[in-house]
């Protein structure tokens, strides 16, 4: 087998959990997430990125991503600036940063900032492979980055932050090694497949390994499952158990226990006792309510329906279901505007009569090009929700969040109807008007259903009732339904993709409210 360069990648994963380092040397266990697997939405903003970054250093005339290799090293910065004496490279990322200081980079103790962590290996790792590229000429490495502040981008030298990232200890395989010495350990390792697999150590974040996943042995023919390999061969789990898909303890809802579980030798679900296993708090009875039909085998829904009907009673009809679509475009295509900027582009209204009617009454979708999205948004959805008192039902804290920030915006700008609508969304929000409800909150509080292992989202709700689900739909979640919204931001956009994207747009929201009907329905004929 030939050798392989040490990259930033297989750095990582090194750092992560040694075993993943040697998967990713072995070309016959299958890898689940790709390196382009970037949804669309981040591909969009790194591609914003990198032509401000272009045109930013064009005058000094950069290389483009070049491909850099050294001492069985491997590195690709996204602009190269070769000065004669000396050599400058670009990292071009989409993280915001606040403002132009290197100081954010490194905390109070000058190690790197935790949210700066990772990027600063990366740019570190970068560094140390150019001067093995460059030996005798002094090597710097910056930032581009967004401005949260000022709005546009800036470049932050990551020079000292780098420094700190050489002498900082790092862990691997119960070693602690500086930099270079890991560097040194890890590009052996690489060049010497022979090395032995590493024995797999269970840890919470193995819920998210890439390297097989879940995935029952024979489900790719030609590829061996690393995550079935370290939890059956490992020892840790019969492999009829595995195989027969029995859920993992970070099955069971919101449970942050999983570690203490596995230093107990408990695994699985079907191990765990809820006096031993589960912790005390408010999350612990659901958890509870779970782990005992689990371990019964009972699949049969419940609702608390005494404190259901105590609910219901409080609410005037017709109830009006809500839902909206948002995003945070790093660089928002108004004018004005700093990074991450919130846009709230769409909502859906149904309606639910008393006599158990529901339809859609309303939506809205905000597509024109480099249009400030909110203040049309609000006026439409108070123009749709002004003419009944019925009350208003939404999923989780979001709408809450959104109208409060809306009103926020309206209080600093120059808008003749500001008072009024300012005021309409203060009587909504009021929780002492009780003008609104959040049905999420029942559903965790007052419903169970063991088909969907303890989640309370309407993506998993619906086909466990027999409803219509999403998985049919173009647009069948939130993150798609921003990449679409992104796209409709183009102003060369053709026609008939910019009609289908309106259309798929309106369709998710409408079901996001129509499931809620539909889960209000199911409750109510209990």
């Amino acid at each position: 087998m030939n050798a392989k360069p040490l990259t930033i990648i297989r750095l990582k994963k090194a750092l992560e959990c040694p075993v993943k380092l040697y998967y990713s040397l072995h070309p016959e266990y299958v890898e689940q997430e790709s390196d382009s697997g970037m949804p669309l939405t981040g591909r969009f903003e790194r591609d914003q990125m990198l032509v401000r970054a272009g045109s930013f250093f064009r005058d000094r005339n950069p290389s483009v991503e070049p491909v850099l290799e050294a001492d069985g090293m491997s590195a690709k910065p996204d602009f190269l600036i070769d000065e004669g004496e000396s050599v400058s490279l670009i990292l071009v990322r989409t993280r915001t940063c606040r403002g132009d200081s290197p100081d954010q980079l490194v905390n109070a103790t000058a190690l790197p900032a935790g949210r700066w962590k990772s990027l600063l290996l990366e740019a570190a790792f970068v560094r140390h492979v150019a001067a093995r590229c460059f030996p005798g000429r002094p090597v710097s490495i910056s930032l581009f980055l967004p401005d949260s502040e000022g709005g546009g981008t800036v470049l932050l030298p990551a020079d000292e932050a780098c420094d700190a990232v050489e002498k900082t200890a790092w862990d691997y395989e119960g070693e602690s090694l500086v930099f270079s010495a890991l560097i040194e350990k890890l590009t052996s390792v690489c060049r010497d497949h022979s090395f032995e697999k590493p024995h797999p150590v269970p840890a919470a974040r193995c819920r998210r390994c890439e390297y097989g996943s879940a995935l029952p042995r024979g489900q790719e023919a030609s590829l061996n499952s690393g995550f079935r390999e370290c939890w059956v061969d490992g020892g840790f789990v019969d492999a009829a158990a595995f195989d027969g898909g029995e859920p993992f303890v970070w099955d069971l809802w919101h449970f942050g226990e999983a570690e203490s579980c596995f230093a107990r030798g408990v695994y699985l679900m079907n191990q765990m006792e809820a006096k031993r296993d589960l912790p005390a708090g408010r999350l612990r009875k659901r958890q509870e309510l779970q782990l005992n039909l689990f371990l019964h085998r009972d699949e049969a829904p419940r609702l608390d329906r005494e404190a259901f009907i105590r609910e219901v009673e409080t609410w005037e009809w017709p109830l009006r279901l809500i839902d909206f679509e948002t995003a945070r475009p790093l660089f928002p295509p108004w004018p004005q505007a700093s990074a991450r900027e919130l846009a709230a582009f769409q909502f859906s209204v149904h309606e639910l009569s008393r006599e158990g009617v529901l339809r859609h009454t309303a939506g809205f979708l905000s597509a024109e090009p480099g249009r400030f999205p909110n203040f049309d948004f609000i006026r439409a959805l108070k123009k749709a929700l002004e003419s009944s008192a019925g009350t208003i039902l939404h999923y989780a804290d979001h709408e809450l969040q959104v109208l409060r920030k809306i009103s926020a915006s309206l209080a600093v700008s120059g808008e003749e109807d500001r008072g009024e609508l300012i005021r309409w969304i203060g009587d909504l929000t009021d929780a002492r008007s009780g003008r609104m409800a959040d049905l999420c909150r029942l559903a965790k509080t007052l419903y169970f259903n063991p088909r969907c292992r303890g989640s309370s989202s309407l993506k998993k709700l619906m086909p466990a009732i027999g409803a219509p689900g999403y998985g049919q739909l173009e647009i069948g979640e939130g993150a798609a339904a921003q990449e679409a919204w992104f796209q409709l931001q183009n102003p060369e956009l053709g026609a008939e993709a910019r009609e289908r994207l309106e259309s798929s747009l309106h369709e998710y929201c409408r079901r996001d409210t129509e499931a809620m009907g539909l889960m209000l329905l199911h409750w109510l004929d209990y």
